[in-house]
């Protein structure tokens, strides 16, 4: 679909040559008809095959063994790919002057919150709150018991725990690891162990909350020249900046084609016509 967009952009490059243009134009939307067909018939196929299965489609099985084939047959660990690619070596740090995402916040927003659960019993002795005792507010002590309201606001609230995934969990430490050790806190010890055995994986009591202030309110570009916009006008910015620049490749490349083929390669291609069917 982002090949639709682009190829009638460069096309439009053509508006100074009125033949060139409808031609452009022409080809660019024989393009975008292919790509729309394809993505008509394919896409019903694997929302079926999906909704039947449970994992994806024809397209979904073909890229898994390629995906599974490149990361040791599946196996989750340290991408063998990884600093290889020669293309993002050389735009990389371009890319890095313009905009510069946090990218663990980006994995952990598509990982989606956890889930509260509530707990059916809590220790008390280790500074939980009694279940079904509301936590009071500073600005709720109008009555003078200053001793009530301190303790209540120093106890801790383990009326609800988290079960924490451990890809969730490892993209909460490498977000910050400061605030993972002083924001989070295991349940062990705090809910029943029938409680913390429901969760398989990590269980924290304040997981919700961390992922409200340092994923959800926190700003995912880290540097750049669009970081002062905010996220989205650094998006927007970017998304424009990075367009201008595709169109722009796309249509000196087109031009650079241009001259080759309708120079020296122009003549090699009338007289290949002029040749033998089959040597042609």
């Amino acid at each position: 679909i982002g090949t639709s967009v682009t190829n009638t952009l460069v096309s439009m490059g053509q508006a100074g040559d009125r033949l060139t243009l409808q031609r452009a134009f022409a080809g660019a939307t024989v393009h975008d008809m292919f790509n729309w067909l394809t993505v008509l018939c394919l896409l019903p196929i694997e929302i079926i095959f999906g909704a039947m299965q449970g994992d994806g489609g024809p397209l979904y099985w073909l890229t898994k063994v390629f995906a599974d084939a490149a990361m040791e047959n599946g196996s989750k660990g340290d991408d063998p790919l990884k600093d290889k690619s020669p293309t993002k070596i050389v735009t990389s740090p371009l890319a890095k002057v313009v905009i510069s995402n946090n990218t663990y916040i980006i994995n952990a927003l598509s990982l989606g919150a956890p889930a509260a659960m509530l707990s059916t019993s809590v220790n008390e002795s280790a500074g939980c709150m009694p279940l079904g005792v509301r936590r009071l507010d500073a600005a709720e002590d109008v009555g003078g018991e200053r001793a009530l309201l301190n303790r209540r606001l120093a106890e801790r609230d383990c009326s609800r725990y988290y079960c924490v995934s451990k890809d969730l969990d490892k993209n909460f430490k490498k977000i910050s690891e400061t605030a993972y050790k002083e924001k989070l806190t295991k349940c062990s010890g705090y809910i029943a162990e029938a409680d913390e055995d429901k969760c398989g994986d990590t269980c924290f009591l304040d997981a919700g909350k961390f992922y409200q202030d340092y994923l959800k309110e926190k700003h995912n570009i880290k540097g750049g020249f669009v970081e002062g916009a905010g996220d989205v006008g650094g998006g927007i910015i970017t998304l424009i900046f990075a367009l201008a620049l595709l169109s722009g490749g796309l249509y000196g490349m087109c031009r650079i084609l241009k001259v080759l083929f309708m120079t020296s390669a122009r003549k090699i291609i009338i007289q290949a016509t002029k040749m033998n069917d089959y040597v042609a």
